[in-house]
């Protein structure tokens, strides 16, 4: 019996201290759309738990429902889909990087637009020729960019319907429909650089400014300092580091914020 009593008063010490330590483990959830940004989080988690003791883990966010609806702490999102969310501008906020939007097209594109910088004069050939144009998906945000450079040069896509193809799911779905189609594509550089069969599309435009896409840290539990530390930390130098870095198969696909770039929208911090 007493061997008993021994060993019961081992195992309910050990419990004790267990719980205390388990108590104390510190993680924080950051909603992201599903794809290349959930990479990006995983690869800023260690660094991030090496300076702080917090731990990240990475959740997938709704991206036409209110921040507050996530079950997230923190928020990393492009700036497209940001802005159309409720209550976006009422929370912490922070430009963390930058990436762009590219178009896409197969080897024989009938418009002839491969090397222009200037996107709407792109679109321009592309009407004119009637080259197989697949719409982008709305999961970024890039469907809002599209539209509009169709709305800029006078195109009404609705009209369309002989070259103009409607594109569903995510990007990385969208993108396999383009490559099956021979089809024009405006989509994400991160989306096309983490697809290893690319359906014989190539990049044909990019550079034009208007095609930058800002990405932002959103605090949106303000009650939690672990969260708040990692909007901060986002901009620091090893984060910057990690950020500028990060590639996906082989392809350097952001550019961290610097300067008046990172001040972005209106931020309570």
């Amino acid at each position: 019996m007493s061997l008993y009593r021994t060993v019961l008063a081992l195992v309910v010490t050990a419990l004790f201290c267990v719980g205390p330590a388990r108590a104390q483990e510190r993680t924080i959830r950051v909603g992201v759309p599903a794809g290349a940004l959930v990479q990006l989080v995983q690869v800023l988690a260690p660094a991030f738990q090496a300076e702080t003791g917090i731990a990240v883990t990475a959740t997938e966010l709704n991206p036409t429902a209110p921040l507050s609806d996530a079950g997230a702490d923190a928020a990393l999102l492009p700036r497209r889909i940001a802005e159309r969310l409720p209550s976006t501008s009422q929370v912490p906020s922070r430009v963390i990087f930058s990436g762009d939007v590219i178009l896409v097209g197969s080897r024989a594109e009938m418009a002839r637009v491969r090397g222009l910088k200037d996107i709407r004069k792109a679109l321009r050939w592309i009407a004119s020729a009637r080259g197989a144009y697949m719409s982008s998906s709305a999961a970024l945000g890039t469907r809002d960019l599209e539209l509009s450079l169709w709305q800029s040069i006078g195109v009404n896509v609705q009209t369309r319907s002989t070259w103009y193809l409607e594109g569903r799911g995510d990007e990385a779905g969208v993108l396999r429909q383009a490559g099956s189609m021979g089809a024009y594509l405006l989509v994400e550089r991160m989306t096309w650089a983490s697809q290893e069969n690319r359906r014989g599309l190539e990049v044909l435009v990019e550079g034009d400014p208007v095609l930058r896409t800002d990405y932002v840290s959103y605090l949106v539990r303000e009650t939690s300092q672990d969260a708040r530390a990692w909007l901060d930390w986002l901009s620091s130098e090893p984060a910057r580091t990690v950020i500028a870095s990060f590639s996906l198969n082989g392809v350097r696909v952001f550019t961290p914020a610097t300067g008046s770039d990172a001040e972005g929208p209106p931020s309570k911090t």
